[in-house]
């Protein structure tokens, strides 16, 4: 956002941020190396009021969790096949939505949190998995995996927590 579109008047658009900015506790998880934070307005129409193109997803069963994370160690997602789904996720339905493939994805989240994940696809195909819940001390993150159905491979995945206070 240039000083023209703050010219304008494209108060909301600032003030959305600035608000998203203040009520969020940024930590620094340098340490968590599966954290990889976007530039914010990649996932924001051209107004920037708006979150666009949401993606459906599944939680990895905790009992699949380690085999999941095991196969995210040298790339932050692959393919499945709908047997792996069936493997990762029981009792999901088994097809993904016509022209669509399944990704098993890397996630971060706060451990004993009751947060909600939110995935993300822009129109360049980059995707967000971001997880966010509501708290006021500093935790560390913990690993998670997350299932999402695509039309295509992610161009580049970006993963977040944010608590907010």
């Amino acid at each position: 956002m240039g000083k023209a579109a703050i010219d304008k008047g494209n108060y909301p658009a600032l003030s959305l941020l600035v608000i998203l900015a203040a009520g969020c506790n940024q930590n620094d998880h340098s340490r968590e190396t599966w954290v990889r934070r976007p530039q914010a307005m990649l996932f924001f129409d051209a107004v920037g009021q708006r979150e666009q193109g949401r993606v459906s997803y599944t939680l990895v069963s905790p009992s699949a969790m380690r085999g999941a994370e095991d196969s995210l160690l040298r790339t932050p997602w692959r393919a499945i096949s709908q047997r792996e789904l069936t493997e990762l996720a029981p009792g999901t339905p088994v097809a993904p939505p016509q022209g669509t493939e399944l990704y098993l994805v890397r996630a971060v989240k706060y451990p004993g949190s009751a947060g909600v994940f939110d995935v993300f696809r822009n129109p360049d195909g980059d995707v967000w998995i971001r997880y966010s819940t509501m708290g006021h001390r500093e935790l560390p993150l913990h690993r998670h995996r997350v299932i999402v159905s695509l039309e295509s491979p992610p161009r580049r995945l970006y993963v977040s927590a944010h608590m907010i206070q």
